[in-house]
């Protein structure tokens, strides 16, 4: 029994590790690259955070007002929450992605840029149903003099759903290439 089992599953990328002879882990994965110039990538990197500081302040900000609906009404919270769930996600891919787009394992890349398109386009659509339900409850039922935090909880959500967008257009646009394998049998 001279081979270890391999791990298969959730911790699958640890069989790309191997010890060296000073007893370190090495990583012999795939590594992906984005093939941007660097002032390119730069300014990508700089609209990818802005945008997503952006998102986690509106949808922050969304929950904290007092907007009519969001203190008693399911149809209202609901696409908060998912929403709010959502830029959670979004943010945690990009801090698994990190600032050092030069070199990422294929695990990252699999958590991060792989995913991302999906996510933020999840949370647009949350943002647009907030929107919408929001406007629902203030047309249906007596908004008693909230008009103010009406408009400012839909603009919040309008800057979510922007964010959002800009965020997924700027990740779709980078491209990626997968260098292969070191091998080291």
């Amino acid at each position: 029994m001279d081979e270890k089992h391999k791990k298969r599953g959730r911790r699958s990328h640890l069989n790309d590790f191997h010890l060296n002879v000073a007893g370190e882990y090495v990583y012999d994965g795939s590594i992906f690259v984005c093939r941007s110039s660097e002032e390119s990538l730069r300014g990508s990197k700089r609209a990818v955070w802005i945008m997503a500081a952006a998102l986690a302040l509106a949808v922050v900000a969304g929950g904290c007002i007092p907007a009519p609906g969001m203190q008693n009404c399911f149809y209202v919270l609901l696409p908060y929450l998912g929403e709010f769930l959502g830029a959670a996600s979004v943010i945690w891919a990009l801090a698994k992605l990190g600032m050092d787009w030069g070199t990422v394992r294929e695990y990252n890349y699999k958590k991060s840029v792989a995913v991302l398109p999906v996510r933020t386009a999840v949370t647009a659509v949350f943002s647009l149903l907030g929107i919408v339900c929001e406007l629902i409850f203030f047309f249906v039922n007596d908004h008693a003099g909230q008009t103010f935090f009406a408009l400012l909880y839909v603009l919040l959500k309008l800057t979510a759903l922007l964010s959002a967008l800009v965020l997924r257009a700027e990740i779709m646009q980078a491209e990626w290439d997968k260098l292969p394998k070191k091998d080291n049998s």
